[in-house]
């Protein structure tokens, strides 16, 4: 307390100072003024705002309440104001001119003996919060650093995949379908993920990961998937005019080796497999845009269309083994699970719709490829 421990009792003493009435807004004193006086707080609230006041450019520092005081630090060093005082609701305050206060009874030596207590325990509160906000600063930088490691890493597991693409070429024409091959590399793809996913600080909800309202979740996949089929069969359907002799406006067995025949028990396990791959797919998107999209928001910069960008990139290269053309469709197909994903931060929601659509295009549609 500044007024602790003088003689002849603290109430005296402080109703001999002047008393000054502040209405809502008042600002008593300003930032960079000159200043010779103490206020203490007797009643109300009253903000210290370094910066402009009520300003999105300014910075509200503390509110001071009944018993505490504003303006000793100008005052011993004889400083212009560091910051302002503004009254937040009708306050009052007690205005102490410290070289006025009496010598007698050791009254100015003990006001400012508590002066400087106060400005001490001031200084350690504002170093304990500089300590915790250094350490909040260093724990979000380690989060951004580990967001990009994941995505560095899963980028360096997707150049494999390029490097190996002459191999999957060479395999072609020995498999029965092409899908395998893309199979094969996305549980390699997944595994990898989930480790860098799980090894990583972030929590699983930067990747969308929850399992609240999965049901919810799911609805909102279907919801924004059911125009998209209906644009691919009046795509499939255009396509079919143009080309009547080479197409069907449903072609399940382009989903398998022509060569081979329609074979439906191959087509309902591929089928239940692309399903099942999907899923994976999806987690791999998850990761690799959460983690940008943690990363934009966290280093204070727009993410409208970056992090679903980069994400749907590494998934249209997962599909150039089949061919460009069609890793050009997986690309604007990604495009709309890219931007589920954001929306509804669900990889459940993404992955539900990742099924749909390649279900309906791959194994029903067929694809023209």
């Amino acid at each position: 307390m500044l007024f602790a421990g003088i003689q002849g009792g603290e109430d005296n003493f402080v109703a001999t100072l002047p008393l000054r009435a502040c209405a809502p807004g008042e600002v008593v004193i300003a930032e960079g003024t000159s200043n010779e006086r103490i206020f203490w707080v007797a009643d109300g609230e009253f903000a210290v705002w370094k910066g402009p006041i009520n300003n999105p450019n300014g910075l509200q520092v503390a509110v001071l309440r009944k018993g505490e005081c504003f303006g000793e630090m100008s005052v011993l060093q004889g400083t212009p104001a560091s910051a302002s005082l503004v009254a937040r609701s009708p306050s009052t305050l007690r205005e102490l001119d410290l070289p006025q206060l009496p010598e007698v009874g050791g009254v100015r030596a003990q006001v400012t003996h508590n002066l400087a207590r106060t400005l001490v325990s001031r200084l350690s509160r504002t170093n304990e919060h500089l300590e915790q906000k250094h350490k909040s600063e260093l724990a979000t930088q380690r989060q951004l650093l580990e967001s990009l490691m994941v995505v560095g890493r899963i980028i360096v597991t997707v150049s494999i995949y390029v490097f190996l693409l002459p191999v999957a070429a060479w395999l072609k024409p020995v498999l029965p379908s092409d899908s395998l091959i893309s199979f094969g590399f996305i549980i390699l793809l997944a595994g990898m993920t989930r480790t860098f996913q799980k090894k990583s600080s972030l929590a699983p909800e930067v990747f969308g990961l929850q399992t609240a309202r999965s049901r919810h979740q799911i609805w909102q996949g279907m919801v924004w998937t059911l125009p998209w089929l209906a644009l691919t069969l009046l795509a499939k359907y255009a396509w079919v005019v143009f080309h009547p002799d080479s197409a069907r406006l449903f072609e399940p067995e382009r989903a398998l080796n022509s060569a081979l025949g329609m074979n439906w028990g191959q087509w309902v396990l591929f089928l239940s497999i692309y399903s099942a791959f999907s899923f994976a797919q999806e987690y791999v998107r998850a990761v690799v845009q959460g983690a940008l999209s943690y990363f934009y928001k966290n280093a204070g910069r727009p993410d409208r269309w970056r992090a679903p960008l980069i994400a749907n990139i590494v998934f249209a290269i997962l599909h150039v083994h089949l061919s460009p053309i069609f890793a050009a469709m997986a690309f604007v197909a990604g495009l709309l699970w890219a931007w589920i994903f954001q929306r509804e931060q669900s990889f459940l929601a993404a992955a539900t719709s990742h099924v749909l659509v390649g279900a309906w295009v791959v194994f029903v549609v067929g694809v023209p490829y």
